[in-house]
C-alpha cells in the first residue's frame, strides 16, 4: 500500500507544502503525477499575483484553496503548476520558478493501477 504524509513549515504568511510517498510495491504500479508548488498565501491578492508574474513562462498555474496544517481552520491560496508527465518536466518548470525569486516544492501524488 501506499501512505501520504503531509509535512509542512510556514514562512509568515506563505506555507509550503510536500508529499512524500512511501513506497512498498513495485514502481511499475503505481500511476503517478507531478506538480509544483509555488506557494500558500493567506491573502488570495498575493496568490494572483504569484500567478500573473509566472504566467508566461509556465503553463497550467491554478489557485486551489486549501487548509492550513500548522493553523488548522485557516483557510490558505494554494498557487499549484501541473500536472506533468514526468518528474523531468516538473523539474523543468521548478526551475523556472525558482528563477523568478520563488521557492517551489515538487509534490508527486501516485495511485495504485
Amino acid at each position: 500500500g501506499i501512505r501520504d504524509c503531509l509535512l509542512s513549515r510556514g514562512l509568515g504568511d506563505v506555507y509550503k507544502r510536500q508529499i512524500l510517498i512511501e513506497e512498498e510495491e513495485d514502481q511499475n504500479s503505481l500511476s503517478c503525477k507531478y506538480f509544483v508548488q509555488v506557494g500558500a498565501y493567506g491573502n488570495k491578492k498575493y496568490a494572483i499575483e504569484a500567478k500573473d508574474m509566472l504566467k508566461i513562462d509556465i503553463q497550467n498555474i491554478t489557485i486551489n484553496e486549501v487548509y492550513s496544517s500548522l493553523n488548522p481552520g485557516k483557510l490558505l491560496n494554494s498557487v499549484i503548476s501541473g500536472p506533468y508527465e514526468n518528474r523531468s518536466a516538473a523539474n523543468n518548470a521548478k526551475e523556472k520558478i525558482t528563477i523568478k525569486g520563488f521557492d517551489p516544492r515538487m509534490r508527486t501524488i501516485c495511485k495504485q493501477i
